[in-house]
């Protein structure tokens, strides 16, 4: 985990490091993320989708949706 200070500079540069990582097929470690884009959280979660059938069988109400979850749209369409 790496962590930056707060700027213009550092936000451009942890999106490169996030496109760098999706093209290296990796994943951000999502407890520690701040400024994850919800399209690249999908690419790199590819079992979103089978995620996404077991939590709404699970929570259909919602009651149990984060602020990262509506943050990245974790419960919105399957990519």
């Amino acid at each position: 985990a790496l962590d930056f200070k707060n700027n213009p500079l550092a936000k451009r540069l942890i999106q490169e490091l996030e496109d760098m990582t999706v093209s290296a097929s990796g994943r951000i470690y999502l407890a520690k993320d701040a400024l994850g884009r919800p399209d690249r959280i999908a690419q790199m979660y590819p079992e979103h989708a089978q995620w996404l059938k077991v939590v709404e069988k699970t929570d259909p109400n919602g009651a149990f949706v984060t602020d990262l979850v509506r943050r990245l749209n974790l419960r919105g369409a399957s990519a």
